[in-house]
């Protein structure tokens, strides 16, 4: 019998790796929800059921982003990749406070 060679397993990424594209496209979602609600609330001037159903779905998202980032930056090894994710913080409460603005302007306590 002869040997057979067999190619070498291609390389997994790392685990981080791994969880910054998966965040990415998290955050890429929640961008453009939020660019096109930000559209739309432009000509928003009173009750708006429809506008504000969208709005209170993008708050939860952005409220999943942000636990998402929390939970990721608990159990990483990286301290870099820690450090950016608590850096988060500022931007989801600023995403909150304007979603909620806007869920006001549409007829929603939210």
């Amino acid at each position: 019998m002869q040997p057979v060679r067999t190619p070498a397993p291609a390389t997994r990424p790392s685990l981080d790796e791994e969880r910054r594209r998966e965040l990415s496209e998290v955050d890429a979602r929640v961008e453009l929800a939020l660019g096109l609600l930000a559209k739309d609330a432009v000509g928003l001037s009173g009750p708006d059921p429809a506008f504000a159903a969208r709005a209170r779905a993008l708050l939860m998202d952005v409220e999943t982003q942000a636990e998402l980032s929390r939970v990721v930056a608990a159990t990483t090894t990286s301290t870099t990749l820690q450090a950016e994710l608590y850096a988060r913080g500022p931007l989801a409460a600023e995403r909150r406070l304007a979603i909620r603005r806007w869920l006001r302007i549409a007829g929603d306590p939210g």
